[in-house]
């Protein structure tokens, strides 16, 4: 019996710890994630009674997202271009899964995410004025992201938007008490500290990218 969309021996477009993302079958804009196998495997052996009563279980990260980006709908700032769309959830034989419009870079494929671009270009001015603009975008508008990872952003471009930085997973609030949902202040005051600390992660994939300096060989007399 077929339940929902058939993704099972397709290869996954991307692979990352916790979801992979699968080309959506009736159209080239739109991609699926889905929970990986072994992420829910994990959750399963590491299952107590204190995290029991998440009824989501391994689905908590897609509902906590899903909280805020109900949160952006509900009032009424949806699409963001510094976001990635969403457009709903979808069953499949691997779980539900979340869909989502494709972030293209330049050449019109995937766009890259901000570690492969600085590893392969560096941390530009250019790019650090733009992650500066996101940060000061995503605090503006009081949205909750709690995962600033430099595989979690990637360096967009389209026609419409032109060159920008995108949003496409850490959505939402990790904490039991939502202290940056309650509080703007808050939000900003985590942001600013999360995003300092991204940027010395970044800072390191420049430096590892520069070839190390010539060794100067003195030939004894």
């Amino acid at each position: 019996m077929r339940y929902g969309l058939v993704l099972c021996g397709q290869h996954p477009l991307v692979s990352g710890a916790y979801r992979d993302v699968y080309q959506y079958p009736d159209d080239d804009d739109f991609l699926i994630k889905t929970i990986k196998p072994l992420a829910r495997e994990r959750h399963r052996q590491r299952l107590t009674w204190y995290n029991a009563w998440r009824r989501a279980g391994h689905y908590k990260t897609l509902l906590r997202e899903l909280n805020e980006y109900l949160a952006i709908e509900r009032r009424g700032q949806a699409p963001f271009p510094f976001v990635q769309h969403w457009l709903g959830l979808v069953a499949t034989d691997l779980g539900f899964g979340m869909v989502v419009r494709k972030v293209r870079g330049r050449d019109g494929g995937l766009a890259p995410t901000l570690a492969a671009e600085v590893a392969r270009s560096g941390f530009t001015a250019e790019l650090r004025a733009r992650f500066d603009e996101l940060i000061e975008d995503v605090a503006r508008r009081h949205i909750l992201w709690s995962d600033l990872s430099p595989t979690n952003v990637l360096v967009a471009n389209d026609p419409i938007h032109g060159d920008r930085l995108v949003i496409i997973d850490g959505l939402g609030d990790r904490r039991w008490i939502p202290v940056n949902a309650m509080s703007f202040t808050a939000n900003r005051f985590s942001l600013i500290r999360h995003a300092r600390r991204l940027v010395r992660t970044l800072e390191q994939i420049e430096q590892a990218r520069r070839p190390a300096p010539a060794l100067l060989v003195v030939a004894p007399d």
